[in-house]
Order: C-alpha cells, then structure tokens, then sequence
C-alpha cells in the first residue's frame, strides 16, 4: 500500500503524469539529447495543418534485398521476428483507489492493434514484431522493479516502446541494461549510465523550457513587465541549466527569483512560505510570474487566495494544469494562465497519420469509437489519450528500425533513426527531426492559455500557431 503522502502526491499529479506519458508530452530531460542551439527568428511560425508526406504507419516496409540475409542479429531479434515491450500504468487501479477518475479502455488493445497494421504492411525489413505487454501500479514504485525483470530479463526483449513514470521511473535504468527504450521521458540521472540507448519522441525539457520563454518573447509577453520567477528547491537545476541562461539571452530582465523549500507534501509550511513571496511580489509589482517546474497550479491558487491578479506563464508546459483540474483543482482559478501545449483536439484530429492510427483501432474492434477527449460521454472510454501516446511510439519505432537495415542492433537502430533527419515523420505533431545528438524527436511548440470552458476539467487553447523549433 502506498502511504498517505505518497497517496496525496498522486492525486495531486496523476492527471499531469498521465498526460506527460499517454500524450508525449513536451518534454524530456536529457543534456544528452538536448538540440544544438537554434532560435525562433530563423523557424518562422507555420501552421498546423501545414503540407506533410503520407505518414509511416500507412508505408508498408521495403522487402530486404536478395543479398540481405536475415539472422539472429542481436538481443530479441531472430532471423523471423522482433521482440518488444511496452509498458503503462495501471489506471484502473488508482481510478479504483479515487486517486482519478480516468478510462483509458484497454490500452494493450491500443498498442497489439498498431503492431498487428505493422506485421500486415511487411513488418521489418521481412520479420515480423511480436508485442509483450505489461501494466504496473504507480504505487511506491516496487511493482516497475517487478515488470522490468519479467519483460527484460526474463524475456529478450529488442526495445520498449514506453517508459515508466513517477515514482516508477527509477526503474527505466533496469530496462536499459540491455534494452533500449524508444518513446517517454529520459532522466538525465539515467542517460549518464545507461548500457542501451534511448530514443523520443518528445522534446528535451531544455528545449521546452527555452522554446517556451522565446514563444512568449515573440508574442510580446515580456514588453514593459517585471517578471518574477518562481520554483521548488529540488527542481532548480531546470532554472540554472535552462531558464536563467535564455531569459539572459533573450535581455530578459528578472526582478526577483523565488524558491520553495520545504518538505514534500508539507502544505502547511508551502502555504506560509507562499504567503511571503506574495507579498514580495505585491511590493515589486510583479506582473508576469514565470513558474517553473510541476507545482504551478498550488502557485496559482496562492496567488489568487491571496487577491493577485498577477499573469502567469507556465514555462515548462500547460499539462500541469490539465492535470491538477483532473484530480480537483478549480479550473476557473487557472483560468487564463499560459504555457505550452500539445496539439489541440481540433489539431491533432487534421493530422493523417494520427486519423490512420484511430482507423486501424476501430478495424481491430468495431465496437470501439474514437472521439476527442474532449467529447468523450459520460462513462465512456477516451480512446484518443492512448491512441495518441502508442501512434508517435510505434511510428518510431518502426522508422528507425527499418532505417537501420538487415543487421538490426541497438547501434545500427540509433545511427538509422540519426539518418532520417528532418525526414522523421511524427503521426501527432507537425514538426519533427533527429540527427547526432538529437535523439528527441518532437520539434513542434506552440503556446497556449489555459480555458475552463475546454474539454471535460478545462484545458489549454491555442493562443498562436504552432512553431517548428527544429
């Protein structure tokens, strides 16, 4: 069982880590795989719906030459099939325990359907991938432990398409042991020792953070404000790594920075030390907040308590919001707050290879009617969440599979993924890309504001078009 502040912390941020992994999210923390420095000025905004190629999932792949032998390349690769995992946290279980009120329906379904359309169209390179698939409980974290060894020592796995979350994560380090993980969040922690590569489809948490401030630069967010940043102690390094050296950059000046520090699950010490840096932003007349890290909608509803008015942009991503509003927090105290988002609903539903993805779940069950998540009736299962996560994973997946040619292993799949370059083609986003040093694919950014009025709890709408900071 988990422990009471175990139990508040995940009710407080298991809407957020569900979006950060079923919708991969905009970030992901690796120095390792953070993008050479570019800047917005030379990526002009483009629209969403801006012309693409047809996406991979509807390409069959190539038959292997007649010189091509095909042989027992490398762990969980035969001369016939490719071996992979996946893994997701076991949703009904908190839904059970009153931690979310959450329907994912059957998500092995979700991932089986897509690898299913793969092996029709020719599988890899002429073998076929076989899926196992494995839920865990975000209890504690002990259950991840359990998984990784079933699926990775267990069985020979090639790669998993996903990556544990929360306080599961630590055991992606398990994984990478010999496995490689294609899809999540990479942990800087973990990269450094890491035996197997790991590839995304997501965005660094560098460049999300840097992306956001320069977004909110262009949109003359920062014109005549005193800005304030504020951050929990133990996500600083985000603000020393990232956010201090681009608002630098950008000639951004800072009034003053503030830090909580205090125990985790503390609110009685969070709320104390809250009620001074209010009254220090009150004195300053701040009035833009730049709130970094996961705990931007406790430093809303603080602010808002205390009769402040002040704009406040959340630097690392607007799912934090849709989070807290999905296990309880007041949409209408978050309303108008800014970030950055994911494809809206009405985005993500004119993207091909996305609507290609839903085609191939509602044929493997006829009974099952994808809808955007935010029209999703009463009871019923959203479909589009883990629809959106396994599409992007499996499309890169199989891209870099079948780049990396015959001789399938962990290094001939890093150096094909490299090789597709701007080519790379993500089903959920616009814009994406990989090359030397740039294992996380997404490129697409856009800023949002925060709605009550959106979807089932609010959620975030667009406020300009999105940017391809690739």
């Amino acid at each position: 069982m988990a422990s009471k502040q175990q139990c508040q912390i995940l009710h407080r941020w298991a809407g957020l880590l569900l979006a950060f992994t079923l919708l991969g999210a905009a970030c992901a923390g690796s120095d390792q795989q953070a993008a050479p420095e570019t800047t917005v000025e030379a990526n002009q905004p483009q629209p969403t719906n801006a012309p693409t190629d047809s996406p991979t999932t509807s390409q069959t792949s190539p038959p292997p030459s007649a010189a091509a032998v095909l042989t027992a390349s490398f762990r969980g690769v035969t001369a016939d099939t490719i071996t992979i995992g996946a893994v997701s946290p076991d949703f009904d279980e908190l839904r059970t325990l009153g931690l979310v009120d959450l329907n994912l329906g059957d998500q092995e379904l979700v991932v089986q359907s897509l690898i299913d359309d793969l092996n029709e169209r020719g599988g890899i390179n002429g073998r076929r991938v076989e899926l196992k698939w494995r839920p865990y409980s975000l209890l504690g974290g002990q259950d991840a432990a359990r998984v990784c060894i079933e699926l990775t020592k267990d069985v020979e796995l090639f790669a998993v398409v996903s990556a544990f979350i929360s306080f599961a994560s630590s055991s992606n380090a398990c994984i990478l042991e010999n496995t490689m993980i294609v899809g999540g969040i990479p942990e800087v922690e973990i990269i450094e020792t890491a035996e197997a590569p790991w590839v995304t489809s997501a965005m660094s948490s560098d460049r999300v953070l840097r992306g956001v401030l320069r977004l909110a630069d262009l949109e003359g967010m920062f014109d005549g404000k005193r800005v304030a940043v504020t951050i929990s102690a133990a996500e600083i390094a985000l603000l020393e790594d990232s956010v201090r050296p681009e608002l630098e950059a950008l000639g951004i000046e800072v009034v003053v920075e503030t830090v909580l520090d205090v125990a985790s699950g503390d609110v009685v010490a969070a709320n104390a030390q809250y009620a001074v840096f209010n009254e220090i932003y009150r004195a300053e007349e701040i009035d833009l907040l730049l709130s970094v890290g996961t705990s931007v909608a406790f430093v809303i509803q603080q602010l808002r308590a205390d009769g402040l008015d002040t704009t406040v942009l959340s630097v690392d991503s607007g799912l934090a919001l849709i989070g807290a509003t999905a296990t309880g927090a007041d949409a209408e105290v978050l309303a108008g707050t800014v970030g950055s988002m994911l494809l809206s609903d009405e985005q993500l539903w004119t993207q091909p290879g996305f609507l290609r993805c839903v085609e191939v779940l509602e044929a493997a069950d006829p009974s099952i009617k994808v809808v955007p998540s935010g029209e999703v009736p009463e009871g019923d299962p959203d479909w589009q969440t883990p629809v959106r996560g396994a599409c992007g994973q499996v499309a890169l997946f199989e891209q870099g599979a079948i780049a990396a040619g015959s001789e399938l292993t962990h290094d001939s799949f890093v150096a094909g993924a490299i090789s597709l370059g701007d080519g790379v083609e993500m089903p959920t986003i616009p814009f994406a890309s990989l090359g030397v040093d740039k294992l996380d694919a997404g490129d697409s950014l856009q800023l949002g504001v925060f709605d009550p009025k959106v979807g089932l709890n609010g959620g975030m709408r667009p406020i300009a078009e999105v940017v391809d900071l690739g």
